[in-house]
């Protein structure tokens, strides 16, 4: 329940500070919002004592997600970002079992929710990094990283490909790394 609580309020703060912040006069009118769609390869480490017989451990395999953006410029190339994502996560547990006995491997799945606030600096028309900070309901918050393009038509309407990597657990005795693509359309109002 606090985790719920935590990441709402996270939400509601993002939103706030970026209506703080004024838009430049050389910056594209107007905030961007939409979503998007991904596929990417989760590395899971919950550091169990392998050389003890019977102790299983966890690995990740690959993640899917669904993403509510929003976007806002603060100036002709830089802009803060933030959303609501929903992430799920396929896992392998395997158990350590001596020589003589079979390995039992199973399948887990963690269900994340999480939200990224970071700034992305546009360059070359369509190109864009970005960084900043993720905050998760299971392993609270990790660093970001973001490389992608993004085309808008003269409408307003934004299709985009991004790449991107976050770390989470820092503060736990477990450790999330997210690695992948996603697609997006976004709408700039």
């Amino acid at each position: 329940m606090k985790n719920k609580i935590g990441v709402i309020l996270i939400v509601i703060a993002t939103f706030s500070i970026t209506f703080a912040f004024p838009a430049h006069s050389q910056a594209k009118k107007g905030i961007v919002i939409g979503g998007h769609v991904g596929y990417g390869w989760v590395s899971y480490d919950d550091h169990a004592d392998m050389d003890m017989y019977g102790a299983a451990s966890t690995t990740g395999k690959d993640y899917y997600r669904i993403g509510f953006d929003f976007e806002k410029p603060l100036s002709k190339h830089f802009s803060i970002a933030t959303g609501l994502y929903y992430t799920f996560n396929n896992l392998v547990g395997k158990s350590n079992m001596p020589p003589q006995e079979p390995v039992r491997t199973w399948k887990e799945n963690i269900s994340l929710y999480s939200v990224p606030v970071y700034l992305k600096f546009y360059f070359l028309k369509y190109l864009n990094i970005g960084a900043g900070l993720n905050f998760d309901n299971v392993r609270y918050f990790g660093p970001r990283v973001s490389a992608g393009a993004a085309y808008e038509f003269e409408s307003g309407l934004i299709l985009s490909l991004n790449a991107d990597a976050h770390f989470s657990g820092f503060y736990t005795d477990t450790y999330t790394l997210q690695q992948g693509y996603h697609m997006g359309l976004a709408y700039r109002f």
